[in-house]
């Protein structure tokens, strides 16, 4: 299967997608890709960067994306030698997993997940760290680690080719609910969350073409699977933009500005009675 891998260099649309569950468009995580490294600004009040270093080095340049779409991205990073796949996947709208895998290590290799906002307060014990400003709150645990709150970063070492390591970010009201939302997402399958996630491409009938064709196709479905942040966006909402317009899919396809026309891309906002959540 061909499947979109193209990273959106600062704007590639990432959030828990309405359609595969509860969401709530101002009380969930919604991140944009970093231009450098593998990471994302979330869209806090004020934002937080979060994003992985491996060995140090947090503007990775040798990376191969495998799999880059609004809800999951599985890239190989290779540094001295080793290739360590880095995978994200939402567990819901609130709890972000993402899982640093060895798939070959000659040396021992560090990665960490950096959780970055200057106007929050870290703190860490043990193998959990939190990041608390007076709006909102985030937790991170990892399965096999410490938390350094200096850093304000979970860190792991791999080993030997097979080790993995799950980080598991939560986000809440306060460091509390944040810290259950980890805690939840730490006990889950991180492969059958991410199976979940990419499941819409397996239904996905894709017409006959070229690879580069086929892989434009996946991508469309990709981002109209992530924008909605209601389960019944795409009725109730009218979101209609033309894709040639939309900056979230030209900066998921490496334009940094939208084509197709003048002016700014639109919405149609329909407010029905039944309607729950989603604009307000």
């Amino acid at each position: 299967m061909i499947l979109p891998n193209v990273w959106g260099k600062g704007g590639q649309l990432f959030a828990f997608s309405g359609m595969d569950g509860e969401t709530d468009v101002l009380t969930q995580l919604v991140g944009s890709s970093l231009e450098k490294g593998r990471g994302f600004l979330f869209h806090l009040d004020p934002p937080v960067t979060v994003s992985v270093t491996v060995s140090g080095i947090d503007d990775l340049q040798t990376v191969e994306d495998h799999l880059v779409c609004g809800d999951a991205l599985s890239s190989v990073v290779e540094i001295s030698g080793s290739q360590i796949e880095i995978s994200w996947a939402f567990y819901d709208s609130g709890t972000l997993l993402v899982r640093a895998a060895a798939v070959e290590v000659r040396e021992r290799t560090a990665v960490t997940l950096r959780v970055s906002c200057s106007a929050a307060k870290a703190e860490a014990s043990g193998e959990v760290l939190s990041v608390v400003t007076p709006s909102w709150a985030i937790s991170g645990t990892v399965s096999s680690g410490t938390a350094d709150q200096p850093r304000s970063e979970l860190a792991t070492t791999l080993s030997s080719t097979g080790d993995s390591t799950v980080f598991a970010i939560g986000y809440g009201s306060d460091a509390e609910e944040a810290l259950k939302r980890a805690e939840v997402g730490a006990a889950v399958d991180f492969e059958a969350v991410f199976k979940e996630r990419v499941a819409l491409f397996d239904a996905l009938q894709i017409p006959e073409g070229s690879a580069s064709e086929q892989r434009m196709y996946a991508t469309c479905d990709s981002v109209d699977h992530s924008r909605p942040l209601a389960q019944r966006a795409r009725v109730d909402m009218g979101l209609r933009i033309p894709r040639s317009r939309d900056p979230a899919f030209c900066a998921r396809m490496g334009r940094k500005r939208y084509q197709g026309g003048p002016g700014p891309p639109t919405r149609r906002r329909l407010h029905p009675p039944h309607y729950e959540g989603g604009w307000r």
